[in-house]
């Protein structure tokens, strides 16, 4: 193929040139760029403009669909990876994502920047002749003698005319003149509507930087990566991180079960460096002298890092019955620390869990506490979006379970 293309004039066609000028013009108030598209499936909330993008494509079908896409090839990729026992490389998928990329720039661009122009209704104009004139009558009409006194004196019959008075608007509506009818409330999904640029849960509004998580129901939810199990050797009791992924304070203190037979414990701290990928060794950076362990508690002697992620790594010696040999157990527990923003979104989430249980399920998974996240969906609602929301947060907290270092 490519051999062929060299034997040709190698002047972009029309369709490559309609990519390059979107690629080097696109209004970045409108939709997100490729370059954004590409740092989000990165580096996910580590994008140096999070929450701001994720407002924009909550709102926007077109920039939605774009990064779903990008998100499902990238679980895809992952997959194949676990399958074939591979750290998965943000390389191996980024020709995939740019090829998706360009087609559905090409959809935006057709569809934005080529639009049907609008119809424009001619109104018939009308003729400063046609327009009718005050009849004068020629009977002068007579004056009560008390009001002759201080009626001025008739001008002469050389002077100009005075102008007629101008004519008040017609009270009649024009054919033009509709009212706007109100906007119709539109289903979402079970409790949740969308009226106009509202959204309510039952008849609660809900505030505007809440819409986008309620209006995740009406899209199928995101495909998860395949997890393999491992065996939970030390488990931790506080914070319950088999239940969640993320802690709210920058100085956590970590407590276990005792490990029958257990001679020793170690605990080490990591930061992560790429969180999306499979941890591998490149992935960690230890923290020296971060923990300090004091039978089975481990408090951190420094502040984290608010909005990063760490992998606590936990280790016991044990004594193998019957011998004079020793093993040592481990067990990883990746964990994400909030920010300021986010610890403030978790209380009020908690707050009007009661109020508007579906958005706040949507709030609670987006910050990693899955447990918390089901327990407000019922699972007695038949409607089919609800459910595949609450069956992938299930599928997700079955899978911190069994593997909490991913």
């Amino acid at each position: 193929m490519r051999e062929n293309r060299n034997q040709h004039d190698e002047t972009p066609n029309p369709f490559e040139r309609a990519i390059g000028d979107y690629l080097r013009s696109s209004r970045s108030n409108e939709h997100l760029t490729p370059d954004q598209f590409l740092e989000l499936a990165e580096r996910g909330k580590h994008a140096k403009e999070y929450e701001r993008w994720m407002q924009h494509i909550f709102t926007c079908p077109e920039c939605r669909r774009t990064y779903l896409e990008l998100k499902e090839l990238r679980a895809l990729a992952a997959e194949a990876s676990v399958k074939g026992k591979t750290p998965v490389k943000t390389a191996l998928w980024i020709p995939i994502a740019l090829a998706s990329v360009a087609v559905l720039i090409l959809v935006l661009w057709l569809g934005v920047f080529r639009g049907e122009p609008q119809q424009v209704v001619e109104q018939p104009s009308k003729s400063p002749s046609a327009s009718p004139k005050p009849i004068e009558s020629e009977v002068q009409p007579t004056t009560p003698p008390s009001e002759q006194a201080e009626r001025p004196s008739s001008p002469s019959p050389t002077a100009p005319k005075p102008e007629p008075a101008p004519q008040p608007p017609s009270s009649r509506p024009r054919r033009n003149d509709v009212p706007t009818p109100a906007p119709q409330r539109v289903q979402i999904a079970h409790n949740l509507f969308r009226e106009g640029e509202e959204v309510y849960e039952g008849n609660t509004p809900l505030p505007s930087e809440w819409r986008p998580f309620a209006l995740q129901y009406a899209e199928a939810p995101p495909t998860l990566r395949s997890v393999s199990p491992t065996t939970i050797s030390i488990q931790l009791t506080e914070p319950p991180l088999l239940e969640r992924r993320s802690v709210e304070t920058t100085q956590p203190v970590f407590t276990w079960k005792s490990v029958p037979s257990a001679e020793v414990y170690n605990a080490k701290l990591f930061r992560l460096i790429n969180p999306d990928n499979l941890i591998t060794s490149d992935d960690l950076e230890e923290l020296k002298g971060a923990l300090s362990i004091e039978g089975t508690t481990a408090r951190t002697t420094q502040s984290l890092e608010a909005g990063v992620y760490y992998l606590l790594r936990l280790e016991a010696v044990v004594k193998v019955p019957d011998t004079t040999q020793f093993a040592t157990l481990r067990t990883d527990y990746s964990f994400y620390v909030l920010t300021e923003s986010e610890k403030r979104q978790l209380e009020q989430a908690r707050r009007l869990a009661s109020q508007i249980p579906l958005t706040t399920a949507i709030v609670l998974y987006e910050l990693g506490y899955y447990r918390e996240a089901l327990e407000l969906i019922p699972p007695d609602i038949t409607d089919s979006k609800v459910q595949q929301w609450r069956q992938h947060i299930s599928r997700r907290l079955e899978e911190r379970r069994r593997n909490p270092s991913v």
